[in-house]
């Protein structure tokens, strides 16, 4: 049953406001490591929907997903997702973090 907590609410909302803003860069890190999204997905234990939903931002990951696709990626999780919008690189994703 939904709590009636104001407080509760204000969490909650707090939450929904940050899990809006997040960005990710799965894709454009997937294509740099020459992986399908099935591929993907097989090595990170999910359906190949799921990464698309992750990917055009209509599901977020869990933290076990995220980690799983930190490792299949071969970076650090805050490389994939961020409150921020990412800066525009110049070259491979996976070098040098030159910004346009």
């Amino acid at each position: 049953m939904p709590s009636t907590d104001p407080n509760n609410n204000r969490v909650q909302l707090c939450e929904a406001s940050v899990a809006a803003k997040l960005f990710n860069r799965v894709a454009s890190l997937r294509v740099a490591s020459g992986l399908t999204q099935s591929e993907l997905a097989a090595r990170i234990q999910v359906s190949p929907e799921t990464v698309a939903a992750i990917e055009n931002g209509r599901q977020d990951a869990t933290l076990l997903t995220a980690l799983r696709m930190s490792r299949a990626l071969r970076t650090e999780v805050p490389n994939i997702f961020r409150e921020q919008p990412f800066p525009k690189l110049i070259g491979s994703e996976r070098g040098e973090s030159r910004t346009a």
